[in-house]
C-alpha cells in the first residue's frame, strides 16, 4: 500500500483491499504483428492463485498517479491488472495513432493467452477515450462490435465516455451506467 493508493481508494469510496503485497513487474515486452513492440507493468496480488485479470490499455503510462489508480488499486482488491501503453507513449515502440488501436489491442489479448499466468478470461478498462482504445473498443458504438470479437476471452468492459464520471470503475453492483457485462 502507498499513501496514494490509500487516499484514492478512500476518494473513490472503494471496498477494502484484500492484500497490500502486490508484485509489480514493469516494462513487459509484448510484440505486435508489425514487429513493434509495446510495453506493459503488471501488478499482481501476492499469494493469489489465477486472480481475475485486468486489461488496461492507456496513452496516459504505467506508472505515477494512472499506475496506482488502475494497477495497484485493483491488485491490492484482488485483481491482475496488466497495463500497458499504446503506440509511441511512455516506451511503446510506434507512432501514436490512438484510434487506430484495434490490431494491438487484439496482439495484446494473444499474448496474454500464452502468459502462464492467464485465467482463461479478462475484463478491459482505462481512463477516457484514449484507453478505451483497448483496440477491442475506443469508441462507445465500435466498443461492443469490437469487444465480441475476443468472444469467450473477454468477460466485461466498462467505458468512460463522459468526462466527469468517477476515476475508477471496481465490478460491484450497482455497476456505472456505461458498463457492459457479457456472460459466458
Amino acid at each position: 500500500m502507498t499513501l496514494l493508493s490509500r487516499l484514492l481508494a478512500r476518494v473513490a469510496h472503494l471496498p477494502p483491499a484484500e492484500t497490500y503485497h502486490v508484485l509489480v513487474e514493469r516494462d513487459l515486452k509484448i510484440p505486435m504483428p508489425d514487429g513493434v513492440v509495446l510495453l506493459a507493468n503488471r501488478y499482481a496480488p501476492r499469494g493469489v492463485e489465477k486472480p481475475p485479470l485486468l486489461l488496461v490499455r492507456s496513452s496516459y503510462g504505467r506508472r505515477g498517479i494512472f499506475g496506482t489508480a488502475y494497477g495497484r488499486l485493483f491488485a491490492e482488491r484482488g485483481f491482475l491488472v496488466v497495463m500497458q501503453s499504446i503506440r509511441g507513449t511512455f516506451g511503446s515502440g510506434g507512432t501514436l495513432d490512438p484510434f487506430n488501436e484495434h490490431d494491438d489491442g487484439l496482439a495484446t489479448v494473444a499474448w496474454l493467452k500464452q502468459q502462464p499466468w492467464y485465467p482463461d478470461s479478462f475484463m478491459t478498462t482505462g481512463p477516457a477515450i484514449w484507453a478505451s482504445c483497448n483496440g477491442l473498443s475506443h469508441a462507445m458504438p465500435v466498443q461492443i462490435s469490437r469487444a465480441w470479437r475476443s468472444r469467450r476471452a473477454l468477460r466485461s468492459f466498462a467505458a468512460r465516455p463522459i468526462p466527469g464520471e468517477p476515476l475508477l470503475w471496481m465490478p460491484r453492483s450497482p455497476g456505472p451506467i456505461w458498463s457492459c457485462v457479457r456472460s459466458a
